[in-house]
C-alpha cells in the first residue's frame, strides 16, 4: 500500500535508530529538557552534549538534575526529563516515563476548593442527587 505515516509511529519505535546522542545528532533529532519542579523547558544542544559527555551518552529512560538558578534561592535541583523529536517532525515526546502529575502548591486547587476535590469534601446529598436514589434492598 505504501509507507507508514511517520506521525503515527510511537517514539519508542525510533530507539533502535537513535540509541545514543551521536545517533540522534546524525539523524537530526531535536532534544528538549523539562524540569518537574520549576517547569522550565529548554532546547538542548546535542553538539555541546557530545563534547561534554561523549558520543555514547544515552538519554532514553534517564533523568537529570535541573541547574536553573532561581532568584534568592539558588539552583533548582529538581528532576529533569528529556523529550525528543524524531526527524519526521511529529512533535516532542518523552524519552522515558513522563513526570508525575502533582497538585499545585498554591491557589484554590491546593486548598481543595478547585478542580481537585477530596471525596470527603463532597456533600452526600449532592452525590445522591447526581447518582439518583440508592437501590431498594431485596
Amino acid at each position: 500500500m505504501g509507507a507508514r505515516n511517520p506521525d503515527r509511529v510511537h517514539i519508542s519505535e525510533w530507539r533502535g535508530k537513535a540509541e545514543t546522542i551521536a545517533d540522534m545528532w546524525k539523524h537530526r533529532w531535536r532534544v528538549r529538557s523539562v524540569c518537574e519542579s520549576c517547569g522550565v523547558e529548554r532546547q538542548e544542544n546535542l553538539d555541546a552534549m557530545i563534547r561534554l559527555r561523549g558520543p555514547g551518552l544515552v538519554l532514553w529512560e534517564k533523568t537529570g538534575v535541573c541547574q536553573r538558578i532561581l532568584p534568592h534561592s539558588g539552583p533548582c535541583k529538581g528532576p529533569l526529563f528529556f523529550k525528543g523529536c524524531p526527524p519526521s517532525g511529529a512533535g516532542y515526546d518523552f524519552l522515558g516515563p513522563p513526570p508525575r502529575a502533582k497538585r499545585p502548591g498554591y491557589g484554590p486547587q491546593a486548598r481543595g476548593r478547585g478542580r481537585f476535590l477530596a471525596p470527603e469534601d463532597i456533600e452526600p446529598a449532592a452525590v445522591t442527587a447526581a447518582r439518583g436514589p440508592p437501590p431498594e434492598p431485596d
